[in-house]
């Protein structure tokens, strides 16, 4: 006979990325203009990813990729991502169900799609965003993460800005 005690795991975020710092310091990349904004936030720098009417396809729909994790990060204890979404107030598309996909990638697990944020909620207001991390085995394939992927998905035409700030990730 065996007595097993189950607890629920709490997190708390870890904030790696303000963007207050130099963009080549990011460790950043994407298929479109990239650029630290200094007027979206009062006394804040937010990254931007500029869209001039493109439709995103298949590796060309990238807003940002983040790759450069700081030392000491505990990749196994990873459960989710945390950070604040706005697009620009004329952010435009004729596709109703336009989305920023949020992907996570392990050496273990190439595609760990979380969520995504309609454009409609994030457009002209900022929007924190909190998503874990829930499948066991995907948990697993966090001790082999190598990139936080954000990602546009419009089977029309994109043109704005789309702004990220304070994103990090949920350490269990």
């Amino acid at each position: 006979e065996e007595t097993i005690e189950i607890e629920q795991v709490e997190s708390r975020p870890e904030v790696i990325w303000t963007f207050d710092n130099p963009l080549d310091e990011w460790g950043a990349s994407g298929t479109f203009e990239l650029a630290r904004n200094p007027s979206v936030k009062p006394n804040d720098f937010v990254a931007e990813s500029i869209l001039k009417g493109e439709v995103p396809v298949a590796e060309a729909d990238t807003l940002m990729v983040l790759e450069q994790f700081p030392e000491g990060l505990p990749l196994e204890r990873i459960g989710g991502i945390v950070g604040e979404i706005r697009l620009s107030p004329e952010f435009a598309t004729s596709d109703p169900v336009a989305d920023v996909r949020v992907i996570l990638q392990s050496e273990a697990d190439h595609w760990i799609q979380l969520g995504s944020i309609p454009v409609d909620k994030a457009r002209g207001e900022w929007i924190s965003f909190r998503m874990e991390v829930t499948d066991p085995q995907q948990l697993k394939a966090m001790a082999r993460l190598y990139a936080m992927r954000f990602q546009m998905a419009s089977k029309k035409s994109v043109t704005g800005e789309v702004y990220l700030d304070n994103v990090g990730f949920l350490i269990r």
